[in-house]
């Protein structure tokens, strides 16, 4: 091989040699740009990534707030229907009532049941048909009862309203015996008895309604209860006297010789009517309390014969001082005394009273 030869294979050589190291020249020389190329790819999947978690989560949020504010409406929207159907319900027991008031004596027999209709959104209801079948498809906006005679002892009806698929029943129950008795009046027979309780003058007042309530209290815990309303014989002035308005006997003093009778809890008759009652006389001793024990005692009154007002009182009933005084009566009395026997006892004294009863 002649030496030109040899001398162009090397220059080739070192060429090539040359190009190679440049190469990696470069890629030692600028490792930094290389990597902050390939990394900013990187870091651009990473935000879409990201991007995407964030995207579903929100969307789940949402999703979560709408399913819970859907449910609350609905859930208000259930509420509304269900006054509406209760509503219906309601209209049912007053349609019944009504129609055993006007037609008294034909109430339904057991088991009877009947439909009505109301028109809720204007335009118009079924008239005849069965709640709910007639509702359907036509009037869905409309609502309807069902009434149902579910017994006849005590008499019994339940409605069943039903709106936009909500149901609400509503019950009632009362005595078909007819109408109650007009208060105190004949042939009522109604009950006195004296306390079993004994009070001081001071005790009693400052008005009727106070003492009133007295006799009713003890009638209602009595054992076993007495039945009825009740007042206290005991005058507080000329106006508030047992026989005045708003107290109870006031209606019986109206009706006179048509009133109710007065009897003791066992039976005995003590007046035929208010008439009888305050012409001066009785025809027993009001000597039974409200647990028919005997008692023979004397009573605050500050009530004459007739049922009107006597002083002294105790100063109208709010002094228990002994320096004051009022009248009184005696249980064991059968003319005036029973309830004028003198002004003499001092208002310290725990006297009982008369509780007469004025209605049912």
């Amino acid at each position: 091989m002649k030496y030109e030869e040899i001398k162009k294979i090397k220059k080739f050589e070192v060429r090539s040699t040359k190009k190679r190291n440049f190469s990696n020249l470069y890629t030692s020389y600028f490792p930094l740009k290389a990597r902050l190329a390939k990394g900013g790819r990187l870091q651009r999947g990473v935000a879409i990534y990201l991007a995407v978690i964030v995207m579903f989560v929100l969307l789940g949020i949402g999703l979560g707030l709408s399913t819970l504010l859907v449910g609350k409406i609905k859930s208000i929207e259930r509420v509304g229907n269900s006054v509406t159907a209760f509503y219906a319900a309601d209209t049912g027991i007053e349609r019944e009532l009504f129609e055993v008031r006007i037609f008294p004596g034909t109430a339904k027999t057991l088991g009877a049941s009947y439909s009505g209709f109301l028109d809720i959104d204007g335009g118009g209801a079924p008239t005849a048909g069965v709640c709910p079948d007639a509702l359907e498809p036509s009037y869905l906006g409309d609502a309807c009862y069902k009434v149902t005679i579910t017994s006849d002892s005590p008499y019994t009806v339940e409605s069943i309203g039903i709106y936009k698929g909500v149901r609400r029943a509503v019950e009632v129950n009362w005595s078909l015996a007819g109408p109650p008795v007009d208060p105190c009046k004949t042939p009522a027979e109604y009950t006195v008895f004296v306390s079993s309780v004994g009070y001081t003058g001071g005790e009693l007042g400052p008005s009727g309604g106070v003492t009133d309530g007295l006799c009713q209290s003890l009638a209602e815990n009595a054992t076993p209860p007495l039945p009825g309303q009740y007042t206290a014989w005991v005058s507080f002035s000329g106006t508030d006297e047992p026989r005045d308005p708003p107290r109870g006997l006031s209606v019986c003093a109206a009706e006179g010789a048509n009133s109710a009778s007065w009897h003791l809890p066992d039976g005995t008759l003590i007046a035929n009517d208010w008439v009888d009652l305050t012409d001066g006389t009785i025809a027993a001793a009001i000597s039974q309390d409200e647990i028919s024990g005997t008692v023979l005692i004397a009573t605050w009154t500050g009530t004459d014969e007739f049922g009107s007002f006597l002083t002294p009182n105790c100063v109208s009933w709010t002094s228990s001082g002994s320096s004051d005084s009022g009248w009184f009566g005696f249980t064991n009395q059968t003319d005036l005394k029973w309830t004028k026997w003198t002004s003499g006892a001092s208002c310290d004294n725990p006297l009982r009273i008369y509780c007469f009863q004025h209605s049912e």
